[in-house]
């Protein structure tokens, strides 16, 4: 046997080797994704009854509260959910691409934006961007809890209560199937009708019940207790933190989604490779062979000959 084979063979043993890695992989990927989804699922009635108040408070003009108002200063405030890892197909650079379009858009405006990232691939995007990072996340868990996000809603928050921005964004990955999600770049403050609305329209999941939501409300014949504002100033925060919380969960669900496919098609080339791998073996051993037999043939024909 040539040395030409007994690369060949070496080579088809690093890559079943690379093929257990990518099978495992996509494995783990199918379960995480469905943990993801499943949360998400779970979520989707609190969600969409959240949105439901959203809509009442926001499209009426009784109600006052800094939520529900521009900011005073003249920044955008933008939360970049990215991923942790590569290895998931183009997730990194759809939502990259995705933010990167926002941010060249309100600067042609005239206006500028500092970033919270989630995910070190976000940072590093924000960081080639040249923006500031006022706040980067990455210790959240795969299975993130509502109550892990708390530092993030409250540094959102106080940031949107100061005097630097005026608006505060969200740029996710939108989960619609196993096979599609989209990117996507949606206003979280202030809470105004026309966001909502954008946002309902998108909203494939959205139960018939709740397609009305945007039916006329006047809050002005509800009672707050034990007043309006302190109402407001429970209620939006964590109304707030919900949506940031369903975006987490969108996010995660297409990176697991993503990375599922990516494993998997890294497996499946993995299998072709091998199998070309072995045809170019089979003919490298057939070609030694036969050049061992020629050369046998040869030598005893000139002995004979003597």
């Amino acid at each position: 046997m040539t040395m030409h084979a007994k690369e060949i063979k070496s080579k088809i043993s690093s890559v079943e080797n690379i093929k257990k890695i990518t099978h495992a992989m996509e494995v783990v990927s199918v379960s995480k994704m469905k943990k993801a989804t499943g949360k998400l699922t779970a979520l989707r009635t609190y969600a969409q009854l959240s949105l439901e108040i959203l809509a009442h408070i926001a499209q009426n003009q009784v109600v006052r509260h800094p939520l529900l108002e521009p900011g005073d200063g003249s920044k955008t405030l933008l939360i970049y959910i990215g991923a942790d890892r590569g290895l998931c197909g183009s997730y990194n650079q759809k939502i990259g691409r995705k933010v990167t379009q926002y941010v060249n858009q309100i600067e042609d405006r005239g206006r500028d934006c500092d970033m919270i990232t989630v995910g070190s691939k976000a940072a590093q995007r924000a960081n080639e961007l040249g923006k500031e990072i006022i706040g980067a996340f990455d210790e959240f868990s795969e299975t993130v809890s509502i109550n892990e996000i708390g530092g993030l809603c409250e540094l959102v928050l106080s940031q949107f209560d100061g005097d630097t921005y005026n608006n505060v964004v969200v740029a996710y990955t939108h989960h619609i199937t196993a096979l599609k999600h989209v990117p996507r770049v949606r206003q979280i403050l202030p809470v105004t009708t026309e966001q909502i609305e954008k946002l309902v329209a998108e909203l494939e999941d959205l139960d018939d019940e709740h397609k009305d939501m945007f039916a006329t409300e006047d809050l002005s014949r509800h009672i707050f207790e034990p007043s309006e504002e302190a109402v407001l100033s429970a209620t939006l925060p964590r109304l707030t933190e919900v949506r940031l919380y369903r975006a987490l969960l969108e996010s995660f669900a297409s990176e697991h989604s993503a990375r599922m496919f990516a494993m998997k098609n890294a497996t499946e080339n993995a299998e072709e490779m091998i199998d070309d791998l072995n045809i170019s073996y089979n003919r490298a051993r057939q070609e030694s062979i036969t050049r061992e037999i020629s050369e046998i043939a040869a030598g005893a024909e000139a002995l004979s000959k003597q």
